[in-house]
């Protein structure tokens, strides 16, 4: 009995190690930048351009299976573009019905891609499984998130437009916890689709002087 109590306490002690070993290497759930560059800063301008009709491309697209979905991101745009104050209205959605008539049309182009890594993540999670955890740290699995927004401004019926603001945004998310926690996916997310849209704000406001400027006319929906 004493032997077999002490092969008991043997294995306890194992186990605890293991699990020891596994925090110490690293259980852990993280996104990170792998486009370059960093997350852009809000910029200060001077100057107000006219109003702008903000619409969707019909070229945008996105999987079947995307978290966020072109018009989700179209919105937010608009929502940071009337935040800003860059323009003196924002009207969207824009469409040639609209009872408006701003001074400038932006045509926002989104194109969603999400890397799987399908055949990697395979290998990771069996090696993961078979070392009890503790390669965990270097076969993490991987996802990635690709937001490619361009922005096509124009003044109506002019024959070129006045400028194209672009920004390709990719951020991965490594894990070797079982599952994302939800807050950290959506953190994720919402960083990719902020970066590709702060940035592209950012490039209008650079370029604001070749906008129509805004006038006292009053734009209703």
């Amino acid at each position: 009995m004493p032997l077999r109590v002490s092969r008991c306490r043997r294995a306890a002690i194992a186990a605890g190690l293991l699990c020891a070993a596994v925090a110490w290497t690293g259980c852990y759930t993280k996104y990170q930048n792998v486009a370059g560059g960093s997350f852009p800063r809000v910029e200060t301008f001077e100057g107000l351009a006219g109003s702008a009709g903000i619409a969707q491309s019909p070229a945008s697209s996105a999987p079947p299976s995307a978290s966020v979905s072109p018009r989700q991101i179209v919105e937010r745009f608009a929502r940071r573009a009337q935040e800003e104050h860059i323009f003196e209205a924002v009207i969207y959605p824009y469409t040639e019905l609209a009872q408006a008539h701003p001074a400038i049309l932006l045509d926002a182009l989104v194109r969603i891609e999400e890397k799987l890594y399908w055949t990697e993540n395979i290998v990771s999670s069996v090696l993961q499984g078979a070392s009890f955890g503790l390669l965990a740290p270097a076969f993490p699995n991987r996802f990635g998130f690709v937001v490619d927004l361009s922005v096509t401004a124009t003044e109506p019926e002019a024959e070129s437009p006045i400028g194209v603001y672009a920004r390709e945004s990719e951020y991965e998310l490594s894990y070797t916890s079982l599952v994302p926690d939800e807050s950290t996916f959506q953190a994720w997310l919402d960083r990719t689709v902020d970066h590709a849209i702060e940035d592209v704000l950012n490039q209008i406001k650079r370029d604001l002087a070749s906008f129509p400027a805004a006038s006292t006319a009053v734009v209703s929906d």
